[in-house]
């Protein structure tokens, strides 16, 4: 029996159900599931589209990859219609012969297949309130939420989803975007097509979608867009919301794949959190809210910036007040200089002297080249559908370059680029590392701790792609 907890939803008008079980069985959960999952990557049973719950898998790679594929879309001057589908209940709804028959076909023995069987019958749970408890009731579908084996369970059974479609599907648990290039009218019935057989799998595997939280996003810079001939699309025959803007995984994507709606979102979070940390803490404790900061606000800029870096010298400039007012709230030196010409820059700088801190810019800048390394060093999957290889060249008479990877797809030189393409992840990189100044040694590229110190010591500021793209009065 398990006692269960519920934690507030986002917008807190729904409550997720943690089970609390008993540590003893966790660590038992856990040689298990790593053991189940060992076998599974081993023999390459886990479907690419399975971002979730695996080892060298991320949401941040899962937004790489699909927002790199969506700048190709740009870059091409296509369109490409995506749909963000939501999963109802997804763990307390899945039937455990569903779950049990996964397993089966993925070729687990029938020795765990009766331990796991048994993990599944005769469970129950009841709801724990300050103290108070509910009934016991019997459960008869899905796993328990915050088990170990139980994301295990349910990425298994939802492995062939890919099967279902031939349309491109991403997932991360119950996360699931399908999306497909437009180059004519075709594609949008064979996308209408492809939701169609999703929603028979779906009856068949016990996965409820509900349609009006789904989002329907067309990425297009185009004036013109091509028309769905059924004006939108639809799931189990309920209309699909077509939207300018949806949220994937903590990330907002436009249609035009600028960042602004990101941005804004992210701004508004980290001044709540930061207007939070100032309330509670008088300006003397400036070392317990410099880790605070880091902790609840840094994080929520830093996460997956990679995925959504800009250009805009706008949106830089709204992201890096959030820490330069921060820094001005705690207890710092003060400029010395008495020139008022751009001092509010100066006495920002002169702040991240003192605690040793880097500007935002940078810190996404060293993200970028940090995931740049595992994908040359095949320590991410997927990256290979991003960025590939180059041989190893000369960049001038005396330097040779042997990290070098450049974007799977690219733009002829006579191609001018968009907003949307020199901010993407795959370009930044590229130019980056082509960039004669940014030259690491074998030494330096031997570990990616050795190479995070060399990023340290970094002077980003000289770099040709630094000086036509970042804010000059950011760059310190």
């Amino acid at each position: 029996m398990a006692d269960v907890v519920a934690i507030p939803k986002k917008g807190g008008s729904a409550f997720r159900p943690i089970s609390l079980l008993l540590s003893l069985s966790k660590v038992f959960e856990k040689i298990l599931s790593d053991h189940v999952t060992h076998f599974l990557d081993s023999n390459k049973l886990y479907s690419d589209s399975q971002f979730g719950f695996r080892r060298q898998w991320s949401t941040e790679m899962q937004l790489l990859q699909m927002c790199h594929q969506f700048s190709e879309v740009v870059l091409e001057r296509k369109e490409a219609d995506v749909i963000f589908l939501d999963c109802t209940m997804a763990s307390d709804r899945l039937p455990h012969d569903v779950i049990g028959t996964s397993r089966q076909k993925h070729g687990v023995d029938e020795h765990l297949l009766a331990l796991f069987s048994d993990y599944l019958k005769g469970r129950s749970k009841r709801v724990m309130v300050d103290g108070f408890f509910s009934e016991e009731i019997t459960v008869k579908s899905g796993v328990p939420q915050g088990s170990i084996l139980g994301p295990t369970f349910f990425t298994v059974a939802v492995n062939n989803l890919s099967e279902a479609v031939q349309s491109r599907v991403l997932q991360y648990g119950d996360d699931i975007v399908l999306y497909r290039k437009v180059s004519g009218e075709e594609d949008c019935p064979a996308l209408q097509e492809d939701l169609n057989n999703l929603a028979k799998w779906c009856s068949e595997v016990g996965l409820e979608i509900n349609p009006q939280k789904s989002q329907h996003l067309r990425i297009s810079n185009k004036n013109r867009k091509t028309a769905i001939p059924a004006g939108s699309y639809s799931f189990n025959a309920v209309v699909i919301p077509t939207e300018a803007e949806a949220e994937c995984l903590g990330v907002t994507i436009s249609s035009r794949m600028d960042w602004a709606g990101q941005v804004d979102k992210v701004e508004a979070k980290c001044r709540n959190r930061l207007y939070s940390i100032k309330a509670f803490l008088p300006r003397r404790f400036g070392m317990v809210e410099q880790l605070l900061f880091k902790s609840l606000v840094r994080s929520v800029m830093d996460y997956a910036s990679s995925s959504w870096h800009t250009t805009g010298k706008g949106l830089q400039k709204k992201l890096e007040n959030i820490q330069k007012k921060f820094l001005q709230s705690i207890r710092l030196g003060c400029l010395e200089s008495s020139e008022k010409h751009y001092a509010y820059i100066a006495q920002y700088q002169q702040h991240l002297g003192e605690t040793g801190w880097h500007p935002l810019w940078q810190r996404r800048l060293d993200g970028i080249l940090l995931n740049t390394y595992k994908i040359w060093k095949g320590m991410v999957a997927g990256g290979d559908l991003i960025m590939k290889r180059e041989m190893p060249g000369r960049t001038t008479r005396s330097q040779f370059k042997d990290f070098l990877l450049s974007p799977v797809s690219f733009a002829p030189a006579s191609c001018k680029l968009l907003d949307s393409i020199t901010a993407s992840f795959a370009y930044v990189a590229a130019e980056i590392l082509k960039d004669p100044l940014f030259s690491p040694s074998p030494g330096q590229l031997l570990t990616l701790g050795a190479f995070k110190n060399y990023l340290l010591n970094f002077k980003f500021s000289n770099l040709k792609w630094c000086k036509d793209f970042i804010d000059s009065l950011l760059v310190v």
